[in-house]
């Protein structure tokens, strides 16, 4: 039942590629993300900037942005994403190494559904996945 599920979402990445494409709104209205690039500009503008602070805040805000994903470079993990689906939908099934690679979770919902959490943060139910 779960590999099935997850197949169902495989074939749906495959059918409609757009699907697993992160919500480029949401990146920009990533308010901790603007908080924290704020405070390193302001920091930068400081007459005797402390290295280890600096450090600090520019590790976070990096941190921050890798999480989320940063819109203006290529989404290298969705690429790599959809071309591999491709493999394990030709091959017939995910296999271990595809499901460990970029699924951040996987949940069974109390409807039978699975969700899967994938590396580049969208999630995908198997409910009405065809």
């Amino acid at each position: 039942m779960i590999f099935f599920g997850i197949n169902e979402i495989i074939r749906r990445i495959i059918a409609q590629p757009d699907c697993i494409l992160p919500d480029t709104d949401q990146k920009k209205n990533n308010l901790e993300i603007k908080r924290y690039a704020n405070e390193v500009n302001r920091f930068f503008g400081s007459k005797n900037p402390s290295f280890g602070a600096g450090k600090s805040l520019i590790f976070r805000l990096a941190e921050l942005k890798f999480e989320v994903g940063n819109e203006k470079t290529p989404n290298v993990y969705t690429d790599m994403l959809i071309a591999d689906c491709r493999r394990v939908l030709e091959e017939g099934k995910a296999d271990k190494p595809f499901l460990e690679k970029y699924c951040q979770e996987i949940r069974v919902e109390a409807d039978g559904a699975i969700t899967i959490k994938f590396i580049n943060g969208v999630e995908l139910s198997s409910k009405g996945a065809k």
